[in-house]
């Protein structure tokens, strides 16, 4: 049995408040870890100021990341209507039967817990925690508990954490005003925003951004995982650029940007696309993550201002490729197959010998990748046609063999 704590809200944004709430409810109770669980509508909020389920959503996790007993869950999210706090906690009775839950809230939704669906049957079904964070008086707060506590039978447990003068919209005006708020938002939740253009600020960078600017507003959009990737993709490129007298930079900066907008699901893939004007194949339609590739180009010269043309088309066509791609093309095509993140066993040809091949000849390197991606496709039961992109960058650099 574990004691998990769930801190839930709008988090439109996340900000230090509420990480120092969790942890003061975390720490005092002896929980296991606590769930940080996004809202999708809450009854009693303005929907139009809130920002889409999914941005907020990577806020959260890019926010608790550091913290390993903090842990994201979707539940909320993945309901299509209006969600209550009772129908979350009826449906973690029948998931997590042996698990003890503490919800937790601050004095404000005290002060509105009367008039939550429900709250009789709440206080039954998880220990209410009231964190004592000083958006309400302290005797005002003690009045309620002891009310609620005999209304309802219940046994409300206070908690007190460091206080802390800020809030969500208090934050949102910061952001418009462009008033300094790095001391009370994770950095990379920051970065995110300001890279979106939410909250009244202006997306993208106002000049060509350095490397670090790079590296860190990357970090704030994808998951780690794909971080990772990036950093190795980077990494090998500026390297296979030393050997085929490549500008190295270019070739690392190509790597950074490559996969900048990797981090989007399928159906944001195609609105952003519809957003930006950006064509859409019919087979981007039916594969929507294809389209990370001509977006990230698309976000690397208008949201990162890079304007070297052969450094974009290195981005659009990463994934597929192209028959008679330039030097660095082909260097950011392979890069991302042989990256030393991969782990993969591909066939007909060996990760280890398609890295010794890459350093030597890089047209024979290009078939090898483009045939052992469409060699996993096919035994993954893809339907490839002779005329996917990719058979034909394959067709075309076989002559090289």
């Amino acid at each position: 049995m574990a004691n998990i704590g769930i801190l839930g809200g709008t988090f439109n944004p996340i900000h230090n408040g509420h990480l120092a709430m969790a942890s003061s409810v975390y720490d005092q109770l002896n929980l296991d870890k606590v769930w940080f669980m996004p809202s999708k509508r809450p009854p009693h909020k303005d929907n139009s100021i809130i920002l889409p389920d999914e941005d907020r959503s990577r806020m959260v996790k890019h926010a608790i990341a550091p913290i390993k007993h903090f842990e994201f869950s979707d539940m909320e999210l993945k309901r299509d209507k209006t969600t209550y706090t009772v129908d979350t906690l009826t449906e973690l009775e029948k998931t997590c039967p042996e698990d003890r839950f503490f919800f937790i809230i601050g004095g404000d939704s005290l002060e509105m817990f009367e008039s939550w669906k429900k709250p009789e049957v709440i206080v039954k079904k998880c220990q209410l925690v009231v964190v004592n964070r000083g958006d309400i008086k302290e005797e005002i707060m003690d009045g309620l508990i002891e009310k609620y506590n005999k209304k309802f039978d219940a046994h409300i447990i206070k908690v007190d954490m460091p206080l802390m003068d800020i809030s969500s919209s208090n934050l949102r005006k910061m952001f418009r005003e462009k008033r300094e708020v790095r001391p009370f938002v994770p950095i990379d939740v920051v970065n995110y925003i300001k890279f979106n253009g939410f909250y009244g600020t202006k997306p993208g960078f106002k000049s060509k951004p350095s490397d670090k600017k790079v590296i860190n507003t990357i970090k704030s959009c994808v998951n780690n995982r794909r971080y990772i990737h990036i950093l190795g993709v980077a990494m090998t490129a500026s390297n296979l650029a030393a050997a085929h007298d490549c500008d190295e930079h270019k070739a690392y900066r190509a790597g950074l940007l490559h996969d900048c907008a990797k981090f989007y699901k399928d159906y944001e893939y195609i609105d952003k696309c519809m957003e930006y004007g950006i064509l859409i194949t019919d087979q981007e339609k039916n594969t929507p993550a294809l389209l990370h590739a001509k977006l990230g180009a698309y976000m690397a010269e208008h949201f990162y201002l890079e304007t070297d043309e052969d450094l974009l088309n290195s981005i659009t066509w990463h994934t597929l490729g192209h028959p008679e791609m330039s030097k660095l093309e082909m260097i950011v095509f392979i890069a991302d197959y042989i990256e030393p993140g991969r782990d993969c066993n591909p066939r007909p040809f060996s990760l280890s010998e398609i890295r010794k091949t890459a350093f030597i000849d890089l047209e024979k390197a290009v078939y090898m990748c483009a045939e052992c991606t469409l060699s996993y496709l096919k035994y993954s039961g893809e339907n490839i046609s002779e005329d996917d992109p990719l058979v034909i960058t394959r067709d075309y650099y076989k002559q090289f063999m």
